[in-house]
């Protein structure tokens, strides 16, 4: 299992709801947006290059929303995480 550490992000140009940095050179940006899937996927989308990556790690994309979409997962592959996840175990799965 690898070592990580959650946080947040935010600075003049950018805030990122939610920051998991794993030591394995993999990151996961989470933002929430209790209205729509679309909307977090599309806020997400537009602050991931504003986020400072110095050490050049992957990009994973946690996108949180009030309700679960029809399909959980996007065309690109994405996975939508929902309130009720937090309770179920579905935050722990690997992506």
């Amino acid at each position: 299992m690898t070592a990580f550490e959650i946080s947040e992000y935010w600075d003049k140009s950018v805030q990122i709801d939610a920051v998991g940095v794993c030591k394995d050179g993999w990151i996961d940006l989470g933002e929430r947006n209790w209205g729509d899937s679309a909307g977090a996927i599309s806020e997400l989308e537009r602050k991931i290059p504003l986020f400072p990556n110095p050490a050049n790690a992957t990009i994973g994309r946690r996108p949180f929303s009030k309700n679960s979409p029809k399909s959980r997962k996007t065309p690109d592959k994405i996975r939508i995480h929902t309130r009720a996840d937090r309770y179920d175990g579905v935050l722990h799965d690997v992506p």
